[in-house]
């Protein structure tokens, strides 16, 4: 029936609706007040402290270039190279401007600016375009060779980039192509005697959850490892080695799932990442026995400790020990004297009481990738007992700076770096940032399928945009206008993509680009680098309308001789022995049949083999190679 009270309660809302809005905005001033107030408090310790901070040394020396001292550090350099100059920010380029800019000493700026992938450090492209703008034109020179990969991979490249109108989201960079030099030998993958299609991009048919997709695709990828290392593929005339290989990924999680799939097939990797050893499951078990150590009063600790994967108890082992008081008091005793010996002697001598008593290093040396967390904990030892020596640290304030470093925002310094576990042959799993400026003959990339705005982060939202005067800005409120967004999408979009046109010019000889229909891909970096990336912020193209796009960039890259699209059974197919086809058949038609010599040499001079539902779904018998 009717509720007289209801219109009051529309009015109530209405105006909680409109004070919300207030209150967003009062919230964004106070968040500005409050990084205010920060900035201020820590400007005031550091000058305390008697401190600067390499930002700190830039800012002063811009603020404080004086046209003597510009002088004098121009005759000084009468010239400078600024390589990786798409990688500088506003600051950096102002004092190079203030010091050379006149003079008569000579300014070199070089760099590539589809190859800008640091902007979450500070790197500012705009400042590159700036600079593109104050230099003339007869000034400009482009250095066009790409003396890594192949010409074969080089043309693929070319052609993914080279057709659209935007590659790279906006009007800048612009897309050259590379040339391929004239008097370079040219390599290339071979199986079975044959050259191999350079560039592969393969539908692993699977539809599913992110995490169904992603155990799909590590799948595949050590299964295509497994085949490149067992199979007759040759670089030249060497077989293919696991050194050879790199799979690079975006996140330190999908470096684990690629190595543990590796690991399922027995195949040795190393993971190349700006990783802290501090982050790693020995350094947090570590941290849980030196606890244990410095209370081992504390059954609780204890047993926590003895937990740990260093010492390997399991929960029969823990529920045993309840029962018996003698073997109790023997591994607290051991944890006394691990103390003792670390009071008197230091951290690896109170180390060595454990090690000796549970077998620590054996333990490892028998789980998963024994080198690896061997590895791991030689070198946290070694991180903590030069902190010990160096501040003269007791066990408490070791197990506050493990505690500390251990965090995940902890910054992360070069000799801290997760170490590679030995000099053998091993497949690299790297991320896709820290293979920049590295090669590899054959390269695989998994996961460009993903949602490109899709991120674990937490803590303070702010949006990050340029704006119509290329300045850095951050919108702190909680919806911001839908103008900043756009723009914001577009340039992390721009990022993803450069960052996918890194991964593909690692590759010297073989590229190879799996991917799952995960619903992500309709606004993922795949999509943009492979269609006009703009399409993704078109609100008038649903998912069907994107597959259909995407399926159609498939089709037409697919026309390449250096880009092939493949499904995974496909590349198992491509795998068989043409000789053993050719004896089969050979040994078919011996039996009574009476047929004409076919004289045709190219018959089994397969440039690839297909199954007919790839064929038929979709596409026109004229659109595939044959």
């Amino acid at each position: 029936g009717y509720n007289p009270e209801f219109p009051v309660i529309c009015e109530l809302i209405d105006v909680f609706l409109s004070r919300s809005a207030e209150m967003d905005k009062i919230v964004s001033h106070f968040e500005i007040e409050c990084i205010q107030e920060v900035q201020k408090k820590i400007s005031a310790q550091k000058e305390k402290d008697n401190v600067l901070t390499f930002d700190d040394i830039l800012q002063k020396v811009d603020e404080n270039l004086s046209k003597d001292l510009q002088n004098k550090l121009s005759a000084l350099y009468p010239v400078a190279l600024v390589d990786e100059f798409q990688d500088t920010d506003p600051i950096q380029y102002s004092i190079f401007k203030s010091i050379f800019k006149g003079s008569s000493s000579s300014l070199f700026m070089i760099g590539d600016p589809k190859q800008a992938i640091y902007s979450f450090r500070g790197a500012d492209l705009f400042t590159y375009f700036q600079a593109t703008e104050d230099v003339p034109d007869e000034r400009k020179y482009s250095l066009d060779h790409n003396y890594r990969s192949n010409k074969e991979m080089i043309s693929s490249v070319n052609e993914i980039f080279a057709n659209k109108e935007t590659p790279f989201v906006g009007q800048n960079p612009k897309f050259r192509a590379a040339k391929y030099p004239e008097n370079k030998k040219t390599p290339q993958l071979k199986l079975n005697g044959n050259p191999c299609v350079p560039f592969s991009i393969v539908d692993c048919e699977f539809d599913g959850k992110k995490e169904e997709c992603s155990d799909v695709i590590c799948e595949y990828v050590s299964e295509q490892i497994s085949e490149l290392l067992s199979k007759d593929f040759r670089i030249d005339d060497r077989l293919v080695q696991p050194k050879d290989i790199a799979v690079l990924v975006r996140k330190g999680v999908e470096a684990q799932a690629i190595q543990s799939a590796l690991i399922a097939k027995n195949i040795k990797s190393s993971v190349k990442a700006r990783e802290s050893v501090f982050n790693s499951k020995e350094s947090k078990d570590l941290l849980i026995i030196l606890k244990a150590v410095a209370d081992n009063s504390n059954p609780g600790l204890v047993r926590a400790a003895l937990v740990t994967s260093l010492i390997g108890f399991n929960a029969k082992d823990i529920i045993d020990l309840e029962k018996n008081d003698k073997r109790w008091i023997e591994i607290i005793r051991v944890f006394l004297q691990a103390e003792d010996s670390f009071t008197e002697k230091g951290l690896i001598s109170g180390f060595k009481v454990l090690d000796s008593f549970f077998k620590i290093r054996e333990n490892l040396a028998k789980k998963e990738q024994p080198e690896r967390r061997l590895t791991n904990i030689e070198h946290i030892l070694e991180l903590l007992s030069k902190e010990e020596q160096k501040n003269n640290a007791s066990i408490y304030t070791l197990i506050r700076y493990l505690s500390k470093k251990s965090k995940k925002n902890s910054n992360v310094t070069d000799d801290e770096l997760i170490r590679l576990e030995s000099d053998s042959d091993l497949v690299t799993i790297s991320t896709l940032h820290s293979s920049k400026g590295l090669e590899y003959p054959i390269v695989l990339i998994p996961f460009l399928w993903d949602d490109f705005e899709s991120s674990g982060s937490k803590g303070l939202k702010l949006t990050e945009y340029h704006d119509k005067e290329n300045r850095l800005c951050i919108d702190l409120s909680k919806n911001p206008d839908e103008e900043i967004v756009l723009q914001s999408r577009r340039e992390s979009l721009a990022d993803a993509i450069r960052l996918n046109y890194v991964a593909f010019t690692r590759a010297k000889y073989a590229c190879i680009v799996p991917f799952a229909n995960y619903k992500g891909i309709y606004n993922s970096s795949l999509l943009g680098t492979l269609c006009e990336p703009e399409i993704i912020f078109d609100k008038s193209f649903k998912p069907k309308d994107k597959k259909q796009l995407l399926e159609e960039s498939f089709s037409v890259l697919n026309e390449s001789e250096n880009i092939e699209f493949l499904t995974s059974k496909d590349k198992l197919i491509a795998s068989i022995d043409v000789e053993e086809i050719k004896r089969e058949l050979n040994n078919d038609f011996s039996h009574g049949l009476a047929v004409q010599e076919n004289k045709r040499g190219d018959l089994f001079d397969f440039k690839r083999v297909l199954s007919f539902s790839s064929i038929s779904m979709n596409h026109e018998p004229d659109n595939h190679k044959d």
